[in-house]
């Protein structure tokens, strides 16, 4: 009765402190040790800041080549094709000419100030976001470190107290056996 109590206490611990963390260290109704690097890549997995974070990341990376893109040449092209018939009241002298134009533009600004502004804006914006992903990722380790001795402290308390109440029922086994023997 008293295991299941603090089991049940290491499992609230736990899960308020890192979610999917308890999977980890607790498993049904038995207590079994974890390593705390396994703590942490269960919890870098499960983390929904981390993986928010990481998104965030990737998305600000993609800004960069949009913003170079912006100072690369533009290229178009286009195609037209014409086709005119001349009647004339006599058949001989009908005439048809077609024709095809193909053009193609290509044009490069020799400086455009924005669109480097927008590729510094867009780099500082990735280096902001790596900064904030290694930011919540200490976190996350400072929290699955904290979570994990929590708990291992609390399976000690939980292997102190069945020795303790071990050691009450053979005292009170050997009183009653005195009591018994008088």
């Amino acid at each position: 009765m008293l295991s299941q109590i603090y089991i049940r206490l290491i499992i609230t611990v736990t899960t308020a402190l890192i979610p999917g963390l308890a999977t980890a260290v607790v498993t049904s109704e038995s207590a079994h040790r974890a390593d705390l690097l396994g703590v942490y890549q269960a919890a870098l997995q499960n983390d929904p800041l981390i993986s928010a974070a990481r998104h965030a990341f990737e998305g600000q990376v993609e800004a960069v080549p949009q913003a170079v893109s912006g100072l690369l040449p533009n290229i178009s092209a286009g195609t037209k094709t014409e086709m005119t018939r001349l009647d004339r009241d006599r058949p001989a002298l009908t005439r048809d000419r077609s024709g095809n134009t193909f053009q193609a533009n290509l044009s490069q600004p020799l400086f455009h100030a924005d669109r480097w502004y927008q590729l510094k804006t867009a780099q500082s914006s990735v280096d902001q976001a790596e900064l904030e992903l290694a930011a919540k990722e200490q976190t996350l380790i400072l929290t699955s470190a904290q979570a994990y001795f929590e708990t291992l402290r609390a399976l000690d308390s939980l292997a102190a107290a069945k020795a303790e109440e071990a050691a009450l029922l053979r005292q009170r086994d050997q009183a009653q056996g005195k009591l018994a023997g008088v």
